[in-house]
């Protein structure tokens, strides 16, 4: 997640076709959090269960639409905050099934945001 070329290093860890949507997504929320940098704290997997628990580094850059700062443009501050990430793994890899759990809060109180953006 970490190296300049994560879009081409990730893909051998992805067993389906899911990977193409994640990248996209993550690709347009990189622009927007600049030096990205995530150090995972714990990472257990049992079965086809993994669970990571994450911290994330990044410097907020740009709008994005996938976060409790979207449309907001860019401040130029350094964020900081956790994530815990649940997926399904396949013969060692990242399956179909996985989903994310971020501290919006802590990008709030970085980005000194008082209320929640209304859609």
């Amino acid at each position: 997640m970490n190296a300049p070329d994560w879009k081409n290093r990730l893909g051998k860890y992805w067993s389906n076709n899911s990977y193409n949507d994640f990248v996209l997504s993550h690709e347009k929320f990189r622009q927007a959090y600049k030096n990205y940098k995530v150090t995972i704290k714990h990472l257990v997997v049992t079965g086809r269960d993994g669970i990571m628990w994450a911290r994330v580094s990044a410097v907020h850059s740009g709008k994005t639409d996938s976060d409790i700062a979207r449309g907001m443009e860019a401040t130029g501050k350094p964020v900081e905050w956790e994530e815990a990430w649940y997926f399904e793994v396949i013969n060692g890899k990242q399956g179909n099934k996985w989903d994310l759990l971020k501290d919006e809060l802590s990008i709030m109180r970085h980005l000194d945001i008082k209320c929640i953006p209304q859609d």
